[in-house]
C-alpha cells in the first residue's frame, strides 16, 4: 500500500470539495490515517491544505479542509514545522473572524492540536495577539471578532496545559469584564440570541 500513499493523498485532498458532505469527512479522516500510516511529508500536505483554505468561498469546503488540518494534525503535530505552523495558525485567525459561525468553530478547533504540539512562546503570542483582538473588537462593537478570539482563547486554554497557565487569570478576566458590561457587544450577542 505504501507505494499509492502519495495517490491517495492527492485523491483525498480532490475529495475534499466533493459536494457530498459525507465524502469530504471520509476523506478528512483518511488523509490523517494514511499520512501517519507512511509518514508522507507532513508539511507539504498540511502547505497544501492551507493554501486551499484561501482559495474557497464555500463554508463547506473550507470546514472540510479545517477538519483535514486538525486530522492530520492530531496524528501527526509532532512531525509539523514551526513555520508551517505560522502559517496555519495565520489562515486560522483570519478564518476565526468570519461572518459564518461554523467556519469560526471549525477554525478554533484546530488550536487544540496546534498548540498541543507547538512550542510555549508560540502558545503565549498566539494567546497575547487573540487577548489584544478580542479587547480592541469589544471597544469597536465587532460581535465576531469578539465572538472568534473568545472561541479561540477557549480552545488554547483547553488544550495548552501548562503552556497556557500563565494566561487563563488574564483570559478569565476578558471574559468576566465582557459578562460584567451589559453594554457589551458579548452580552449584545448573547441576548440577541
Amino acid at each position: 500500500m505504501k507505494p499509492f500513499a502519495p495517490q491517495l493523498q492527492t485523491t483525498f485532498i480532490k475529495c475534499l470539495s466533493d459536494p457530498l458532505r459525507e465524502v469530504r469527512v471520509k476523506s478528512a479522516e483518511a488523509l490523517g490515517l494514511v499520512i501517519s500510516i507512511h509518514s508522507l511529508k507532513v508539511d507539504l500536505v498540511l502547505s497544501e491544505l492551507n493554501s486551499l483554505i484561501a482559495q474557497n468561498d464555500s463554508t463547506a469546503i473550507k470546514i472540510s479542509i479545517f477538519d483535514a488540518i486538525n486530522k492530520v494534525l492530531q496524528r501527526n503535530g509532532e512531525k509539523t514545522s514551526s513555520q508551517i505552523m505560522v502559517k496555519i495558525k495565520d489562515s486560522v485567525v483570519t478564518n476565526l473572524f468570519s461572518e459564518e459561525e461554523s467556519v469560526r468553530m471549525s477554525a478554533a478547533r484546530i488550536f487544540s492540536n496546534l498548540v498541543a504540539f507547538a512550542e510555549p512562546l508560540f502558545v503565549t503570542d498566539l494567546t497575547l495577539d487573540l487577548l489584544e483582538i478580542g479587547k480592541s473588537a469589544s471597544k469597536e462593537l465587532a460581535p465576531e471578532k469578539v465572538m472568534g478570539s473568545l472561541l479561540g482563547l477557549a480552545y488554547i486554554l483547553q488544550s495548552a496545559g501548562i503552556k497556557g497557565q500563565e494566561f487563563r487569570e488574564e483570559v478569565f478576566s476578558f471574559i468576566s469584564s465582557l459578562v460584567d458590561n451589559k453594554e457589551s457587544i458579548a452580552m449584545k450577542t448573547a441576548i440577541s440570541k
